[in-house]
């Protein structure tokens, strides 16, 4: 006979107390207020689910053996060394314990939200050669308000590093990242104050919103795509916070970018960045209005397309907005921009976007010089009308 495994999610504590002091039932916690219950009618079984082993409660696999952390008493204190086997360790298992080291197994493959979070005695993380992802987008803070944490050390491994991960661990001083790194997620060292530099792997591919909000140097191979989401902290200033971040790439060039934006930073604040080769991704988003957003994305693209930098964002913007574009660009004559972005082939050049070019100039010979630039680049000839 199988162990009868029900589940409840209870939201009012004196219910929650009342079932904890039951005779008939075994209580297991997950989380706050989500729980998994077993009969005590069925306890007699060779199989029992759940084993606590050193203050640490473990559930099994179908042959008795452990497999999934559940959760650690919080008077816990010292070493934990989780034993091979375990495969994951669900949300809050440790949450608020007292231990002050961690040794996860090379069989580890998943970590729950906040699996360790409010950990203020835990000083080293072990994380093996198993695990790959350290929380995800949905499942996140880790290892927050760890803070006694001090240095991170991260295996060849790991892929990707979740949401608000070592958010609050404000002595963390040094954080290892290792090549092979893709992402690092939203709030990931958020309000790590004594962090003060970081170097970022060439593999990094999306570091997300506030990542690095606290961060004052940071050294990279190349510019990553979210530089300024990652580095910037929400739309405030606290005190103690440095007013820029300092980039540094492997020739030595160094990039200053600040720290806080009002709203939506200017465009000669982003105009800035584009000149000093920043990379940015929906470079149109950090404009206040949308003539503003017109003029970066058409800075953006032309910029990257004589680099030869192949970063389609903003033409795809462009093509998007294709009409508005070059409505806004004929009416502020601005010939030159439209000429460039003919000739980068970074408009699609409809009929009614023909006729808009049309309107540039009452000078017949300047609009034919226009439409000129249209056929040798071999953009939608057949609708010409002049």
């Amino acid at each position: 006979m199988k162990i009868q495994r029900k589940e409840l999610k209870i939201m009012d504590k004196k219910i929650i107390n009342v079932l904890e002091k039951l005779a008939n039932k075994k209580i297991v916690k997950h989380g706050q207020r989500h729980f998994e219950y077993l009969d005590c009618s069925y306890e007699k079984d060779k199989e029992k689910k759940y084993k606590t082993i050193d203050g640490i409660t473990y559930e099994c696999d179908e042959d008795g053996k452990l497999a999934i952390v559940v959760k650690c008493d919080t008077s816990k204190t010292g070493n934990v060394i989780i034993p091979e086997g375990v495969t994951k360790i669900l949300n809050d298992a440790f949450c608020n314990s007292k231990i002050e080291s961690v040794v996860f197994p090379s069989s580890l493959k998943t970590i729950y939200g906040v699996a360790f979070m409010g950990c203020k005695r835990l000083k080293s993380i072990d994380f093996g050669q198993g695990i790959v992802d350290i929380g995800n987008d949905y499942s996140g803070g880790v290892f927050q308000g760890c803070e006694n944490l001090e240095k991170v050390v991260l295996p060849s491994q790991i892929k990707s590093i979740g949401h608000n991960t070592f958010f609050g661990c404000y002595k963390l001083t040094s954080i290892q990242l290792n090549d092979g790194l893709i992402k690092i997620g939203d709030g990931a060292f958020s309000a790590c104050y004594a962090l003060k530099e970081i170097t970022l792997p060439c593999t990094i591919d999306r570091i997300g919103k506030n990542a690095l909000s606290w961060v004052q140097k940071i050294n990279v191979s190349e510019m990553p795509k979210n530089i300024v989401f990652a580095t910037t902290c929400s739309d405030f200033a606290l005190e103690g916070m440095p007013s820029f971040v300092e980039i540094s790439d492997i020739h030595n060039n160094i990039t200053l970018l600040p720290k806080t934006f009002k709203d939506k930073t200017s465009q000669a604040t982003i105009n800035t960045f584009i000149n000093n080769g920043i990379r940015l991704r929906d470079v149109w988003d950090y404009a206040i209005h949308e003539n503003e957003s017109f003029d970066l994305a058409v800075r953006d693209c032309i910029i990257k397309k004589t680099d030869g930098d192949i970063f389609p964002d903003s033409q795809k913007y462009i093509e998007a907005k294709e009409e508005k574009v070059l409505t806004y660009l004929v009416k502020n004559k601005r010939l030159d921009d439209i000429l460039t972005l003919i000739r980068t082939k970074s408009l699609s050049l409809s009929k009614e976007s023909i006729e808009l070019l049309l309107d540039f100039s009452d000078d017949v010979s300047m609009n034919a010089y226009v439409l000129e630039e249209v056929r040798k680049a071999g953009l939608h000839t057949d609708t010409l009308m002049i």
